[in-house]
């Protein structure tokens, strides 16, 4: 078996087989290749759901319950959600006090050459008109503000240089007790030996 591959038992009722999952080409029963297989089939689209199709969501953490919310919006009748937690779910990354969203601050983290900016750029548009703008997400919104931080000069340099944007009157220099201080209480629970941004 090709390493890119791993083999998948799907059960049934009439009997175990297997599905060879993977990357790159690989051969089938006959001696034929994957992809040689797949180009002497005519491949087709499956048909558009309907708007009472069924449609099932595996799990209610950000991703699952914002593909069923987006779902209802855009007419879609027949979705339901499974998780075997309550909402929201205790083992959602989505479920902690630390929801933070970058907007007019945000910079994307590769340079001009790198592919994902533009991703990057339109994600925290959308994200940010979403936060600012949609009634569902809009009371929880709440422009704070963001401290880039570090405890070592090499970390330093790079936050000065990758998270400060050239607008430096924005930026309120941060050391000792002014960066504990500048948390609401009991925020920073631990010690932050050198930490400044």
């Amino acid at each position: 078996m090709d390493p890119a591959t791993a083999s998948v038992p799907l059960h049934s009722s009439q009997a175990e087989t297997s599905l060879q999952v993977g990357l790159g080409t690989t051969t089938m029963g006959s001696g034929q290749s994957h992809s040689e297989e797949l180009k002497s089939e005519k491949l087709s689209t499956p048909p558009p759901l309907e708007k009472d199709s069924p449609i099932v969501v595996v799990g209610a953490g950000t991703w699952g319950a914002s593909t069923a919310l987006y779902l209802g919006r855009r007419g879609y009748t027949n979705v339901v959600v499974l998780d075997p937690h309550p909402y929201p779910s205790p083992i959602s990354a989505g479920n902690d006090v630390n929801k933070i969203a970058e907007t007019i601050s945000w910079r994307p983290s590769g340079g001009e050459e790198d592919d994902r900016v533009p991703v990057e750029t339109h994600i925290a548009a959308r994200t940010s008109e979403g936060w600012l703008n949609d009634p569902v997400f809009k009371p929880y919104y709440h422009d704070t503000g963001f401290i880039a931080a570090a405890s070592t000069p090499d970390a330093y340099e790079f936050v000065k240089e990758h998270e400060i944007t050239e607008d430096m009157s924005e930026y309120v220099p941060l050391a000792g007790t002014e960066f504990r201080q500048a948390m609401p209480e009991g925020v920073l629970t631990g010690e932050f030996p050198n930490w400044k941004g």
